[in-house]
């Protein structure tokens, strides 16, 4: 879990964590490993934070999900602080056919091009 490993190399800083996620299942598995972070359930084209909040922002391997890219992009925009940094990695679908996560959960491969 991303988080979990950025969490673990900045134990030394202050910084307040967040996570947001629209799997309730997936915020459970992520509550279980982590401490100390603020965890919502909510989509990313309507997040539940004030404009200008953060610092830094990350999404990895999420922005094909997103109903509605250019609302998301939009809302991290707006969460943003002018001066902070939005961090985006995703897949490719179409050139990743042989990523090990189509190798061992195949009907991902199908959804991911839909």
């Amino acid at each position: 879990m991303y988080l979990e490993k950025q969490m673990k190399y900045f134990n030394k800083t202050d910084i307040n964590w967040f996570g947001l996620d629209a799997s309730n299942d997936m915020l459970e598995i992520a509550n279980s490993k982590l401490e100390n972070v603020s965890l919502i359930q909510a989509n990313a084209e309507n997040m539940p934070y004030s404009s200008s909040t953060f610092d830094f922002i990350v999404n990895n391997y999420a922005l094909h999900h997103f109903k509605n890219k250019g609302q998301a992009l939009t809302e991290i925009h707006r969460i943003l602080k002018n001066d902070g940094i939005y961090k985006l990695h995703n897949n490719s679908t179409h050139d990743m056919s042989q990523w090990w996560v189509y190798y061992y959960f195949p009907s991902v491969y199908g959804e991911d091009l839909q």
